[in-house]
């Protein structure tokens, strides 16, 4: 139960728990506009959907319980490579065009890899959607370390859903930190340690992500961030947009 503030004069009043589930439809609502502007463009709204994903699922009554139980909420098919060496983005991928050179990092709703579906509790708080790359904490961005010197795949830092959107939320999302958490401050980077991308033109010259030549225009966290609002989107009937980020 939320501490009264000290210039509270009244007593605080019992929101009914009609007026919760009447709340969840309201905050699938302000996730569908925000959806939307994302799509057209707005990467900045990313951290304002972390808000409203959490406000639908913190809702812990028990029919709302039950209900959300039922549901099936959509998961990238593929496994997870215990032996890849970088990080490990499981809901995002990049695209590159030309005239000019760019980079946008899309939800991996965009990719034809196949779609597999989770039970809430699995879907929310054990699957992990980042896994670190091998090196040891505290090594140079991108660093692969020497075969035998790996960091195990069970002992590598990992975040779910909860806790990236609950980070994200918690430190710029419904207000701005003076401090994020290193994997907040890390995805919301332009770009990905360890990985360049070159576009060669027609008259052979390139533009690269490495000396800025190529534009970035989104973050990694604003792209995962969107994956999941489409994937709470589809679990409550309301999704199935063609997420373009233009």
């Amino acid at each position: 139960m939320a501490k009264s503030k000290s210039w509270e004069k009244r007593g605080r009043v019992k929101v009914g728990d009609q007026a919760l589930v009447d709340g969840i439809q309201q905050d699938l609502d302000t996730l569908e506009v925000l959806a939307d502007a994302y799509d057209a463009g707005k990467f900045t709204v990313a951290p304002a959907m972390s808000t409203a994903v959490l406000n639908i699922f913190n809702v812990q009554i028990r029919s709302v319980v039950e209900a959300r139980g039922k549901l099936a909420f959509p998961t990238p098919l593929e496994v997870t490579n215990q032996t890849n060496l970088l990080e490990t983005h499981r809901l995002i991928c990049m695209r590159s065009t030309s005239d000019p050179a760019t980079l946008t990092f899309i939800p991996s709703a965009r990719s034809e890899n196949g779609t597999a579906h989770q039970g809430f509790k699995t879907w929310w708080e054990n699957e992990p959607i980042y896994i670190a790359g091998a090196a040891e904490p505290g090594a140079p961005e991108g660093f692969i370390p020497n075969q035998g010197k790996e960091v195990p795949g069970e002992k590598r830092e990992k975040r779910t859903r909860m806790q990236f959107c609950t980070d994200l939320r918690n430190t710029v999302g419904s207000h701005k930190d003076s401090e994020t958490t290193a994997v907040i401050h890390d995805l919301r980077k332009t770009y990905l340690a360890g990985i360049v991308m070159d576009w060669e033109h027609k008259d052979g010259s390139v533009s690269s992500t490495d000396d800025g030549s190529m534009k970035i225009l989104n973050t990694p966290a604003d792209a995962v961030m969107r994956q999941i609002a489409e994937e709470v989107l589809i679990a409550y009937g309301r999704g199935g947009r063609v997420i373009t980020g233009k």
